[in-house]
Protein backbone atom coordinates (compact mmCIF):
# COMPACT_ATOMS: atom_id res chain seq x y z
CA UNK A 1 0.00 0.00 0.00
CA UNK A 2 1.28 3.49 -0.89
CA UNK A 3 1.45 5.83 2.13
CA UNK A 4 -1.09 8.67 2.24
CA UNK A 5 1.65 11.23 2.83
CA UNK A 6 3.32 10.24 -0.40
CA UNK A 7 0.13 10.29 -2.44
CA UNK A 8 -0.62 13.81 -1.35
CA UNK A 9 2.15 15.06 -3.58
CA UNK A 10 0.41 13.99 -6.78
CA UNK A 11 -1.79 16.31 -8.79
CA UNK A 12 -4.73 13.93 -9.00
CA UNK A 13 -5.62 10.54 -7.52
CA UNK A 14 -8.38 8.24 -8.81
CA UNK A 15 -9.75 5.09 -7.27
CA UNK A 16 -10.41 2.13 -9.55
CA UNK A 17 -12.05 -1.13 -8.63
CA UNK A 18 -11.78 -3.09 -11.86
CA UNK A 19 -9.53 -3.44 -14.84
CA UNK A 20 -11.95 -1.77 -17.27
CA UNK A 21 -11.74 1.50 -15.36
CA UNK A 22 -7.95 1.24 -15.37
CA UNK A 23 -8.05 0.70 -19.10
CA UNK A 24 -10.15 3.80 -19.62
CA UNK A 25 -7.65 5.87 -17.63
CA UNK A 26 -4.79 4.68 -19.80
CA UNK A 27 -2.18 5.59 -17.25
CA UNK A 28 -0.83 2.04 -17.24
CA UNK A 29 -0.87 1.29 -20.94
CA UNK A 30 2.97 1.15 -21.02
CA UNK A 31 3.37 -0.59 -17.68
CA UNK A 32 5.48 -3.75 -17.84
CA UNK A 33 5.10 -5.00 -14.30
CA UNK A 34 3.38 -8.35 -13.77
CA UNK A 35 0.53 -6.88 -11.75
CA UNK A 36 -1.16 -5.60 -14.94
CA UNK A 37 -0.84 -8.66 -17.14
CA UNK A 38 -4.00 -9.70 -19.03
CA UNK A 39 -5.79 -6.55 -17.92
CA UNK A 40 -6.15 -7.94 -14.39
CA UNK A 41 -5.35 -6.05 -11.22
CA UNK A 42 -3.34 -7.94 -8.64
CA UNK A 43 -3.32 -7.39 -4.88
CA UNK A 44 -0.80 -4.58 -5.08
CA UNK A 45 -3.23 -2.41 -7.13
CA UNK A 46 -6.60 -3.26 -5.57
CA UNK A 47 -6.36 -0.60 -2.90
CA UNK A 48 -5.04 2.47 -4.76
CA UNK A 49 -3.75 3.32 -8.19
CA UNK A 50 -2.10 6.69 -8.68
CA UNK A 51 -2.64 8.30 -12.03
CA UNK A 52 -0.48 11.30 -12.87
CA UNK A 53 -1.33 13.51 -15.76
CA UNK A 54 2.05 15.14 -16.19
CA UNK A 55 5.24 14.52 -18.05
CA UNK A 56 5.47 10.93 -16.84
CA UNK A 57 2.88 8.31 -15.93
CA UNK A 58 3.69 6.25 -12.85
CA UNK A 59 2.86 2.68 -12.08
CA UNK A 60 2.95 0.86 -8.78
CA UNK A 61 6.39 -0.49 -9.65
CA UNK A 62 7.93 2.89 -10.52
CA UNK A 63 10.01 4.83 -7.97
CA UNK A 64 8.34 7.99 -6.73
CA UNK A 65 10.57 11.06 -7.19
CA UNK A 66 11.09 13.44 -4.29
CA UNK A 67 9.02 16.59 -4.17
CA UNK A 68 11.61 19.25 -4.91
CA UNK A 69 11.77 22.24 -7.25
CA UNK A 70 13.51 21.93 -10.59
CA UNK A 71 16.97 23.38 -10.87
CA UNK A 72 18.23 25.25 -13.94
CA UNK A 73 20.07 23.19 -16.52
CA UNK A 74 23.90 23.23 -16.30
CA UNK A 75 25.72 25.33 -18.90
CA UNK A 76 26.49 23.57 -22.14
CA UNK A 77 30.06 22.80 -23.19
CA UNK A 78 31.56 25.15 -25.73
CA UNK A 79 31.78 22.89 -28.75
CA UNK A 80 34.18 25.32 -30.45
CA UNK A 81 36.81 24.61 -27.80
CA UNK A 82 39.67 22.80 -29.57
CA UNK A 83 40.00 20.51 -26.53
CA UNK A 84 36.57 19.03 -27.22
CA UNK A 85 36.50 16.44 -29.97
CA UNK A 86 33.30 15.41 -31.78
CA UNK A 87 31.20 12.99 -29.78
CA UNK A 88 31.29 9.37 -30.76
CA UNK A 89 28.10 7.64 -31.93
CA UNK A 90 25.69 7.06 -29.09
CA UNK A 91 27.01 9.96 -27.03
CA UNK A 92 25.41 13.33 -26.69
CA UNK A 93 27.33 16.46 -27.57
CA UNK A 94 27.63 19.27 -25.09
CA UNK A 95 28.25 16.92 -22.15
CA UNK A 96 31.44 17.88 -20.31
CA UNK A 97 32.21 14.35 -19.16
CA UNK A 98 31.59 12.94 -22.63
CA UNK A 99 33.75 15.60 -24.23
CA UNK A 100 36.58 14.86 -21.83
CA UNK A 101 36.39 11.12 -22.49
CA UNK A 102 36.29 11.74 -26.22
CA UNK A 103 39.43 13.86 -25.95
CA UNK A 104 41.24 11.17 -23.95
CA UNK A 105 40.17 8.44 -26.38
CA UNK A 106 41.34 10.61 -29.24
CA UNK A 107 44.81 11.04 -27.72
CA UNK A 108 45.10 7.32 -27.12
CA UNK A 109 43.92 6.57 -30.63
CA UNK A 110 46.34 9.06 -32.18
CA UNK A 111 49.25 7.57 -30.25
CA UNK A 112 48.69 4.21 -31.91
CA UNK A 113 49.74 2.39 -28.75
CA UNK A 114 47.38 -0.09 -27.06
CA UNK A 115 48.79 0.80 -23.61
CA UNK A 116 48.25 4.53 -24.04
CA UNK A 117 50.33 7.56 -24.84
CA UNK A 118 54.09 7.13 -24.96
CA UNK A 119 55.54 9.37 -22.28
CA UNK A 120 58.78 11.26 -22.95
CA UNK A 121 61.98 10.27 -21.14
CA UNK A 122 62.23 11.37 -17.53
CA UNK A 123 64.82 14.04 -18.31
CA UNK A 124 62.50 15.51 -20.99
CA UNK A 125 59.50 15.74 -18.62
CA UNK A 126 58.77 18.79 -16.48
CA UNK A 127 60.22 17.14 -13.38
CA UNK A 128 63.46 17.40 -11.41
CA UNK A 129 66.16 14.86 -12.27
CA UNK A 130 68.52 14.64 -9.30
CA UNK A 131 71.97 13.09 -9.67
CA UNK A 132 75.13 12.44 -7.70
CA UNK A 133 77.77 11.53 -10.24
CA UNK A 134 79.52 8.18 -10.14
CA UNK A 135 82.25 9.52 -12.44
CA UNK A 136 83.01 12.65 -14.49
CA UNK A 137 80.62 12.92 -17.42
CA UNK A 138 77.90 10.97 -15.62
CA UNK A 139 74.48 12.33 -16.70
CA UNK A 140 72.39 10.04 -14.53
CA UNK A 141 71.83 7.21 -17.00
CA UNK A 142 71.42 3.93 -15.16
CA UNK A 143 72.54 1.20 -14.92
CA UNK A 144 76.06 2.61 -14.80
CA UNK A 145 78.77 0.33 -16.17
CA UNK A 146 82.27 0.58 -14.84
CA UNK A 147 83.82 1.91 -11.64
CA UNK A 148 81.09 3.70 -9.67
CA UNK A 149 82.65 4.01 -6.18
CA UNK A 150 84.99 6.93 -6.96
CA UNK A 151 82.41 9.73 -6.97
CA UNK A 152 83.89 13.18 -7.69
CA UNK A 153 81.02 14.82 -5.76
CA UNK A 154 81.86 13.84 -2.15
CA UNK A 155 84.41 15.89 -0.16
CA UNK A 156 86.05 15.78 3.28
CA UNK A 157 87.91 18.37 5.34
CA UNK A 158 89.83 16.92 8.32
CA UNK A 159 90.29 18.64 11.69
CA UNK A 160 87.30 20.87 11.04
CA UNK A 161 84.01 21.08 12.93
CA UNK A 162 80.84 21.37 10.86
CA UNK A 163 79.55 24.28 12.96
CA UNK A 164 82.50 26.49 11.99
CA UNK A 165 83.31 25.01 8.56
CA UNK A 166 82.69 27.20 5.48
CA UNK A 167 79.77 26.51 3.12
CA UNK A 168 82.21 25.12 0.53
CA UNK A 169 85.16 22.76 1.18
CA UNK A 170 88.55 24.45 1.39
CA UNK A 171 90.02 21.54 -0.60
CA UNK A 172 88.41 18.92 -2.83
CA UNK A 173 91.01 16.24 -2.09
CA UNK A 174 90.82 16.25 1.71
CA UNK A 175 91.27 12.94 3.54
CA UNK A 176 89.49 11.89 6.72
CA UNK A 177 91.46 11.60 9.94
CA UNK A 178 90.48 8.98 12.51
CA UNK A 179 89.47 10.20 15.95
CA UNK A 180 89.30 13.84 14.80
CA UNK A 181 86.37 16.04 13.73
CA UNK A 182 85.75 15.96 9.97
CA UNK A 183 83.28 17.93 7.86
CA UNK A 184 81.58 16.53 4.75
CA UNK A 185 80.23 18.20 1.62
CA UNK A 186 78.47 16.91 -1.50
CA UNK A 187 77.88 18.41 -4.92
CA UNK A 188 74.33 17.62 -6.06
CA UNK A 189 72.89 18.12 -9.55
CA UNK A 190 69.46 18.70 -11.06
CA UNK A 191 69.46 17.76 -14.75
CA UNK A 192 65.66 17.99 -15.14
CA UNK A 193 63.45 20.64 -16.73
CA UNK A 194 61.70 21.53 -13.45
CA UNK A 195 63.40 23.00 -10.37
CA UNK A 196 63.90 20.93 -7.23
CA UNK A 197 62.53 22.58 -4.09
CA UNK A 198 63.52 21.44 -0.59
CA UNK A 199 65.78 18.69 -1.92
CA UNK A 200 67.09 16.43 0.86
CA UNK A 201 70.77 15.47 0.95
CA UNK A 202 71.75 12.63 3.31
CA UNK A 203 75.29 11.72 4.46
CA UNK A 204 76.34 8.22 5.63
CA UNK A 205 79.53 6.34 6.52
CA UNK A 206 80.12 2.59 6.56
CA UNK A 207 82.98 0.17 7.09
CA UNK A 208 84.97 -0.70 3.93
CA UNK A 209 82.69 -2.88 1.84
CA UNK A 210 82.17 -4.15 -1.71
CA UNK A 211 78.41 -3.65 -1.40
CA UNK A 212 76.51 -0.98 0.56
CA UNK A 213 72.99 -1.31 1.95
CA UNK A 214 70.86 0.17 4.76
CA UNK A 215 72.17 -2.39 7.26
CA UNK A 216 75.81 -1.28 7.24
CA UNK A 217 75.18 2.41 6.47
CA UNK A 218 75.49 4.76 9.46
CA UNK A 219 73.61 8.06 9.25
CA UNK A 220 75.67 11.21 9.87
CA UNK A 221 73.32 14.07 9.02
CA UNK A 222 71.06 15.67 6.40
CA UNK A 223 70.66 19.07 4.78
CA UNK A 224 68.18 20.71 2.38
CA UNK A 225 68.77 22.76 -0.74
CA UNK A 226 66.81 24.35 -3.61
CA UNK A 227 68.06 23.58 -7.12
CA UNK A 228 67.12 25.27 -10.39
CA UNK A 229 66.46 23.43 -13.63
CA UNK A 230 69.29 22.25 -15.83
CA UNK A 231 69.43 25.55 -17.73
CA UNK A 232 69.85 27.69 -14.62
CA UNK A 233 73.01 28.80 -12.83
CA UNK A 234 72.06 26.96 -9.63
CA UNK A 235 71.35 23.56 -11.19
CA UNK A 236 74.37 22.31 -9.25
CA UNK A 237 75.27 23.26 -5.69
CA UNK A 238 77.64 22.14 -2.95
CA UNK A 239 75.84 21.20 0.27
CA UNK A 240 77.51 20.92 3.68
CA UNK A 241 76.57 18.23 6.17
CA UNK A 242 75.42 20.02 9.35
CA UNK A 243 76.80 17.27 11.62
CA UNK A 244 80.47 16.66 12.39
CA UNK A 245 81.84 13.20 11.53
CA UNK A 246 84.47 11.53 13.73
CA UNK A 247 85.83 8.34 12.04
CA UNK A 248 86.83 5.42 14.24
CA UNK A 249 90.36 4.13 14.72
CA UNK A 250 89.23 0.63 13.69
CA UNK A 251 89.89 1.34 9.99
CA UNK A 252 92.20 4.32 10.55
CA UNK A 253 89.73 6.63 8.83
CA UNK A 254 89.42 4.49 5.68
CA UNK A 255 85.61 4.24 5.92
CA UNK A 256 83.34 4.48 2.89
CA UNK A 257 81.20 7.56 2.39
CA UNK A 258 77.72 7.50 0.84
CA UNK A 259 75.50 10.45 -0.07
CA UNK A 260 71.88 10.29 -1.23
CA UNK A 261 69.85 13.10 -2.81
CA UNK A 262 66.10 13.08 -3.46
CA UNK A 263 62.89 15.11 -3.40
CA UNK A 264 60.12 13.11 -1.65
CA UNK A 265 57.26 14.04 -4.01
CA UNK A 266 58.63 14.63 -7.51
CA UNK A 267 61.86 12.61 -7.44
CA UNK A 268 61.72 10.14 -4.52
CA UNK A 269 64.02 7.25 -3.68
CA UNK A 270 63.22 4.04 -1.86
CA UNK A 271 64.99 3.26 1.42
CA UNK A 272 65.83 -0.17 0.00
CA UNK A 273 67.72 1.26 -2.98
CA UNK A 274 71.46 1.61 -2.26
CA UNK A 275 73.09 0.21 -5.39
CA UNK A 276 74.98 3.10 -6.92
CA UNK A 277 75.24 1.41 -10.31
CA UNK A 278 71.42 1.26 -10.51
CA UNK A 279 70.38 4.43 -8.70
CA UNK A 280 71.37 7.96 -9.74
CA UNK A 281 70.29 9.32 -6.32
CA UNK A 282 73.21 7.65 -4.54
CA UNK A 283 76.93 8.46 -4.70
CA UNK A 284 79.75 6.48 -3.11
CA UNK A 285 83.38 7.20 -2.25
CA UNK A 286 85.35 4.02 -1.45
CA UNK A 287 88.88 5.39 -1.63
CA UNK A 288 91.85 5.00 0.70
CA UNK A 289 94.90 7.21 0.20
CA UNK A 290 98.14 5.86 1.68
CA UNK A 291 101.13 8.14 1.99
CA UNK A 292 104.40 6.34 1.33
CA UNK A 293 106.61 7.18 4.26
CA UNK A 294 108.85 4.11 4.42
CA UNK A 295 107.17 2.24 2.80
CA UNK A 296 103.46 2.55 1.74
CA UNK A 297 101.71 -0.04 3.86
CA UNK A 298 98.03 -0.93 4.34
CA UNK A 299 96.20 -3.79 6.02
CA UNK A 300 92.41 -3.56 5.77
CA UNK A 301 89.40 -5.82 6.27
CA UNK A 302 86.80 -5.33 3.51
CA UNK A 303 83.29 -6.74 3.69
CA UNK A 304 81.89 -8.48 0.62
CA UNK A 305 78.51 -6.75 1.05
CA UNK A 306 74.92 -7.96 1.19
CA UNK A 307 73.49 -6.35 -1.94
CA UNK A 308 74.56 -9.01 -4.45
CA UNK A 309 72.59 -12.29 -4.67
CA UNK A 310 73.85 -15.68 -3.56
CA UNK A 311 75.95 -17.72 -5.97
CA UNK A 312 79.40 -17.71 -7.49
CA UNK A 313 81.45 -14.52 -7.15
CA UNK A 314 84.95 -13.37 -7.99
CA UNK A 315 87.19 -10.90 -6.17
CA UNK A 316 90.33 -9.62 -7.88
CA UNK A 317 93.00 -7.03 -7.18
CA UNK A 318 93.97 -4.99 -10.24
CA UNK A 319 96.57 -2.33 -10.91
CA UNK A 320 95.18 0.82 -12.55
CA UNK A 321 97.09 3.01 -15.03
CA UNK A 322 97.36 6.60 -13.84
CA UNK A 323 95.67 7.79 -17.05
CA UNK A 324 92.49 5.96 -15.99
CA UNK A 325 92.44 7.37 -12.44
CA UNK A 326 90.58 10.69 -12.74
CA UNK A 327 90.39 11.00 -8.95
CA UNK A 328 94.06 12.03 -8.86
CA UNK A 329 93.01 15.40 -10.28
CA UNK A 330 90.65 15.84 -7.34
CA UNK A 331 93.37 14.79 -4.92
CA UNK A 332 95.80 17.42 -6.27
CA UNK A 333 93.07 20.01 -6.95
CA UNK A 334 94.07 20.54 -10.58
CA UNK A 335 93.55 18.80 -13.89
CA UNK A 336 97.23 18.11 -14.47
CA UNK A 337 98.02 16.27 -11.22
CA UNK A 338 101.66 15.66 -12.18
CA UNK A 339 101.95 12.15 -10.74
CA UNK A 340 103.99 9.48 -12.50
CA UNK A 341 103.48 5.74 -12.52
CA UNK A 342 105.48 3.91 -9.86
CA UNK A 343 107.79 1.06 -10.80
CA UNK A 344 106.36 -1.27 -8.11
CA UNK A 345 109.38 -3.55 -8.37
CA UNK A 346 109.41 -4.14 -4.61
CA UNK A 347 105.71 -4.51 -3.91
CA UNK A 348 103.62 -7.19 -2.27
CA UNK A 349 99.86 -6.98 -2.54
CA UNK A 350 96.92 -9.33 -2.57
CA UNK A 351 93.74 -10.51 -0.89
CA UNK A 352 92.81 -13.47 1.28
CA UNK A 353 89.81 -15.82 0.84
CA UNK A 354 86.59 -14.41 2.37
CA UNK A 355 85.64 -15.69 5.82
CA UNK A 356 82.86 -14.93 8.27
CA UNK A 357 82.67 -11.52 9.93
CA UNK A 358 85.01 -11.37 12.92
CA UNK A 359 85.70 -8.62 15.44
CA UNK A 360 89.23 -9.89 15.90
CA UNK A 361 91.83 -7.75 14.15
CA UNK A 362 94.31 -9.34 11.75
CA UNK A 363 97.81 -7.90 11.68
CA UNK A 364 101.05 -8.87 9.95
CA UNK A 365 103.12 -6.19 11.59
CA UNK A 366 106.66 -7.49 12.02
CA UNK A 367 106.15 -10.31 9.51
CA UNK A 368 108.24 -10.33 6.34
CA UNK A 369 106.21 -9.28 3.25
CA UNK A 370 107.68 -12.25 1.37
CA UNK A 371 106.22 -14.57 4.01
CA UNK A 372 102.81 -12.89 3.81
CA UNK A 373 102.90 -13.16 0.02
CA UNK A 374 102.35 -16.92 0.24
CA UNK A 375 98.90 -16.31 1.78
CA UNK A 376 97.73 -13.78 -0.77
CA UNK A 377 95.80 -14.09 -4.03
CA UNK A 378 95.51 -11.75 -7.00
CA UNK A 379 92.14 -13.25 -7.91
CA UNK A 380 89.87 -15.80 -6.26
CA UNK A 381 86.39 -17.23 -6.54
CA UNK A 382 84.10 -17.96 -3.64
CA UNK A 383 80.52 -18.99 -2.96
CA UNK A 384 78.28 -16.17 -1.78
CA UNK A 385 75.86 -17.23 0.95
CA UNK A 386 73.13 -15.50 2.90
CA UNK A 387 75.59 -14.44 5.62
CA UNK A 388 78.01 -11.63 4.84
CA UNK A 389 81.75 -12.34 4.66
CA UNK A 390 84.91 -10.26 4.62
CA UNK A 391 88.23 -10.42 2.84
CA UNK A 392 91.61 -9.08 3.93
CA UNK A 393 93.67 -6.67 1.83
CA UNK A 394 97.44 -6.49 2.22
CA UNK A 395 99.49 -3.80 0.47
CA UNK A 396 103.24 -3.15 0.85
CA UNK A 397 105.12 -0.91 -1.62
CA UNK A 398 108.75 0.04 -0.92
CA UNK A 399 110.07 1.65 -4.09
CA UNK A 400 107.88 4.74 -4.56
CA UNK A 401 109.84 7.89 -5.33
CA UNK A 402 108.71 11.49 -4.83
CA UNK A 403 106.00 12.37 -7.33
CA UNK A 404 105.18 8.72 -8.04
CA UNK A 405 101.87 7.06 -7.46
CA UNK A 406 100.31 3.60 -7.76
CA UNK A 407 96.64 2.77 -7.77
CA UNK A 408 94.98 -0.59 -7.22
CA UNK A 409 91.33 -1.58 -7.18
CA UNK A 410 89.70 -4.49 -5.39
CA UNK A 411 86.75 -5.44 -7.60
CA UNK A 412 83.96 -7.91 -6.95
CA UNK A 413 82.10 -9.40 -9.91
CA UNK A 414 78.86 -11.39 -9.94
CA UNK A 415 78.20 -13.33 -13.15
CA UNK A 416 80.88 -11.26 -14.84
CA UNK A 417 79.35 -7.89 -13.87
CA UNK A 418 80.93 -5.47 -11.40
CA UNK A 419 78.94 -5.35 -8.16
CA UNK A 420 81.30 -3.28 -6.00
CA UNK A 421 84.85 -2.27 -5.32
CA UNK A 422 87.38 -0.38 -3.25
CA UNK A 423 90.26 1.79 -4.47
CA UNK A 424 93.66 2.36 -2.83
CA UNK A 425 95.95 5.20 -3.90
CA UNK A 426 99.54 4.85 -2.75
CA UNK A 427 101.56 7.99 -3.35
CA UNK A 428 104.67 9.82 -2.24
CA UNK A 429 104.55 13.56 -2.04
Amino acid sequence: MIPTATLSSFKKIKMYSNSSDRKKCGCHKDCKCTCHEDQKLQDCCKELIDCLKGEKEYCCGDPIPPNRPKYPEPPKTNTTDPFVSPAQPGRSTGDTKTAFLDAVFGIVKDSGRPKGVKMPPRKDSFLPFLVIRAAPGDHGNRPFSGVFWESPDIFVAPNMDAATAPPKPPTLGGLAVAGKPNTLWARVWNLGLAPGVNVRVEFYWCNPSLGINSVNANFIGAAYVDLGNRFSKNASQIVKCPQTWVPTFENNGHECLVVRVFEPLLDPVSNSVWEVSKDRHTGQRNIAVVEAQSPAHLELKIKTGCTAPQGNAQISIERVPIADAFWLSILRGKKDHGYKQGAMQKSVMGIMPPIGISKQNISFQGVSPEAVKRLLHQSLEYERECNEKETFLYLHIEDLRPGECDIIRIIQRINGKISGGYTVIAKKG
